[in-house]
């Protein structure tokens, strides 16, 4: 055990060293930028009766603008919560998609999350029992009934 530990020591040792002769001495050497702007959503999907959601800003500057295409305004909105976008779209009686665009922006890098509201989420539901209590029927998309009972036979 002491063998391979001091292997491993020696190891590293080695390659440190070795990193060091290959860097040579350049003078132009820079430091890698470590900037960077992401967010952790690509796409966010809304159904038509209202909803709020987030995404987080991955920023390496607290600094960063957020902006909404145009028209997008309309049906949707955003507070900012520290490094969180908090979007939140108005219930869609007509049932059809809205797409929009949110940019962020921070020291000169993009960022974008595209937001899309208009489908219909399925609630199914599957009825078993005759005396099962039905969910309000205007949420359902999709019904399923059985009342065929169980046969046994015997043998």
């Amino acid at each position: 055990m002491k063998l391979v530990k001091m292997n491993l020591i020696i190891a590293c040792f080695l390659s440190t060293i070795l990193s060091c002769f290959s860097c040579g001495n350049d003078s132009e050497y820079v430091m890698p930028d470590f900037s960077f702007l992401n967010v952790d959503k690509a796409k966010m999907y809304f159904d038509n009766e209202g909803e709020e959601k987030s995404f987080a800003v991955l920023s390496a500057s607290m600094d960063f603008s957020v902006s909404m295409s145009e028209g997008t305004n309309t049906w949707a909105n955003y507070r900012i919560d520290k490094k969180n976008v908090i979007v939140k779209v108005e219930k869609n009686p007509s049932n059809e998609v809205r797409t929009g665009i949110i940019t962020i922006q921070s020291e000169g890098k993009t960022s974008q999350v595209k937001i899309q509201q208009g489908f219909t989420r399925i609630l199914a539901v599957y009825v078993y029992k005759s005396n099962e209590v039905f969910p309000e029927y205007s949420k359902m998309t999709h019904q399923n009934y059985e009342y065929a009972q169980k046969k046994v036979s015997y043998n």
